[in-house]
Parts: structure tokens; sequence; C-alpha cells
């Protein structure tokens, strides 16, 4: 122990296993709340706040990573246990049409949004030049992007750590 901190259990923890890490417990510590929630849209990447942020319904999403190339919408990337992987999409098919129409990436997303709960989305998609149909049923998104906030009324010792931390004391 360099530091004279038995940090064994932490190492243990973030190297040799598959829970997550207590980030918020840690965060906290030194005055900064987080808090996971679901994605605001497919662009959304987590943000900051001044303040907690407020309960809002899990939007429903694809549950895939899309790009468009050549005018083509295709999959990057399908999530463990999202709509997408359930439906059977794999990365690299092309969506052809969805309900019959032909969308980009934006239209989609806003399309799934619009879909009612419990109904499904016909899509038309090509995979290695074969043409297949799949019938999607959009998931809420999971709470899994990160918003991170100062919290309020911070006693002096964590404001002490975060000032330090972040080089706020012009040292």
């Amino acid at each position: 122990t360099v530091s004279g901190l038995d940090l064994q259990a932490f190492f243990e923890l973030g190297l040799r296993s598959t829970q997550d890490l207590p980030l918020a417990e840690l965060l906290s510590q030194f005055g900064v709340g987080l808090h996971l929630l679901p994605a605001a849209s497919a662009a959304d990447k987590g943000r900051v706040l001044d303040k907690p942020p407020e309960p809002a319904p899990a939007k429903p999403i694809l549950g895939a990573n899309l790009t468009t190339q050549n005018n083509e919408l295709s999959v990057l990337q399908v999530f463990d246990e999202g709509a997408a992987q359930v439906t059977g999409l794999a990365a690299g098919d092309v969506i052809v049409a969805v309900d019959g129409w032909r969308l980009n990436e934006k239209q989609l997303e806003q399309y799934i949004v619009a879909t009612p709960p419990n109904n499904t989305i016909r899509l038309h998609v090509l995979r290695r030049d074969q043409l297949l149909v799949f019938d999607l049923m959009p998931q809420p998104a999971p709470a899994d992007t990160c918003v991170f906030y100062l919290l309020e009324d911070m006693p002096a010792q964590q404001r002490q750590r975060l000032t330090a931390w972040l080089h706020l004391d012009g040292d």
C-alpha cells in the first residue's frame, strides 16, 4: 500500500468483477451527484445540470446505433436485450423501409417515439442482399445515461474535496 490505504477490495471490484463501481457514492464525497437516466435521444451522451434531474418517462427506442452511408440507413451496433436484438436485427443490416416508408435516422427515431405503446413497427431490411421483414416492438430506453450535478447545501468537507480535485483554489 503506497498510499497507506487498503484499496484491495476496490481493485477486486473494478478489475476482477463485472459489478458496477459505486460511482454515485464515490462522487458524492466530492459534492457531485450522479443519476442514471434514460437517454433523451439517440444523440444524448449524458449531461451536466445545475440541479438534480426531474424524473421523466423513458422514450421508446430501437435499441441500436445507426449510421447513414451512401443514403442508406444501416445498423452499426445492436444493444443486448434491446428491441433491435429481440427482433433479430444485426450489425450491417440496411433498413430499407419502416412501415412502408423510407426514413432517415432522425425520422426513424421520431417515428418510434410517436408509435403508440404495444404497437409493432414493420421493418424491411437488406442483409447480405437478402430482403428480410421484421416486426419490431419498441422498448423504453434503459436508464444508462449519466447526468451530473453539484449537490445542494454541500458540507465544507465536500466543498474542500471538490475544490482540490478540480484545482479551483488557484494552485
